[in-house]
């Protein structure tokens, strides 16, 4: 009788948290079929839709929707790319080599980042603005140096899972460090490559501060951005909010549902770590 009322509150936590994560998106795509007038502002409260309309969709293609989203993956792959190009040989080396100042070296990446990305806005903004890179350009560059700490910590751990007997064999027949890392360890990194690149993507695509800061001409705004600047300035009705949000996350979901397969190995490793 015990076990069974385990497994019932067991099944009954479970449930409820299901519906805590799920209500929040539901009630975003409510939303989105919501009038401003008649739904948003009720002091009703109706968990089923009414007055469903579809006019917030049709007017938001009316916005330069095609232009934000190509300024975020602008922004996003090649952060991407940036980031997992310094961050897998800097994590290698702390993995695999044991040097004077190996310590120091991980306790500084930690240290940074425990400090928040507003202490160094300004100093940020300033020398971008010398460099005359206050576009897509240098947010780019923002957001590598901003993450490197992270993945590589991050991939480092995972390195670490990874017989070191490996890199030794590989050493014996005659392999040089790059051939070790990049025919070897790499292949054997795939997972641990998706997690920190579909952090980094989650990362890049939600960021709103240096974005904001950096980003001066309307033109190369990305879609965190616009959609901060719709709310503010333009006073755009909720329900084409929800919209946008739902086109915004499509990405996400995309890149979660493609690389589902190698998160998994991945966070399992880096728990088992």
């Amino acid at each position: 009788m015990r076990e069974t009322l385990k497994t019932i509150s067991y099944q009954f936590i479970a449930v409820m948290t299901v519906i805590l994560i799920i209500f929040p998106i539901y009630w975003l795509v409510l939303t989105s079929f919501k009038t401003p007038t008649s739904s948003i502002y009720s002091t009703e409260f109706h968990l089923l839709p009414v007055d469903l309309t579809f006019n917030s969709y049709l007017m938001a293609f009316q916005y330069p929707l095609l232009l934000w989203l190509k300024n975020s993956v602008v922004v996003s792959i090649p952060s991407i790319v940036l980031t997992l190009l310094f961050a897998t040989p800097a994590a290698y080396v702390l993995s695999r080599h044991h040097f004077r100042g190996r310590k120091l070296i991980m306790r500084m990446l930690i240290i940074m980042q425990l400090l928040p990305i507003m202490i160094a806005l300004m100093p940020l903004f300033l020398i971008m603005a010398g460099l005359n890179l206050l576009n897509l350009q240098g947010l780019i560059i923002a957001y590598t140096a901003s993450s490197l700490p992270f993945h590589i910590i991050s991939l480092k751990l995972f390195f670490d899972t990874i017989p070191v007997e490996l890199d030794e064999s590989a050493a014996l027949s005659g392999a040089s460090t790059y051939e070790i890392l990049y025919r070897i360890i790499l292949p054997l990194a795939k997972p641990g490559l998706a997690v920190s690149s579909v952090l980094a993507f989650m990362g890049v695509w939600n960021e709103y501060i240096l974005a904001r800061t950096f980003l001066l001409n309307s033109n190369d705004y990305t879609f965190a951005v616009a959609l901060g600047e719709i709310t503010i300035y333009w006073q755009i009705p909720w329900p084409l909010f929800a919209v946008m949000s739902i086109i915004s996350s499509i990405p996400l979901v995309i890149v979660f549902v493609l690389a589902q397969q190698y998160l998994k190995e991945g966070l399992l490793r880096g728990a088992i770590r």
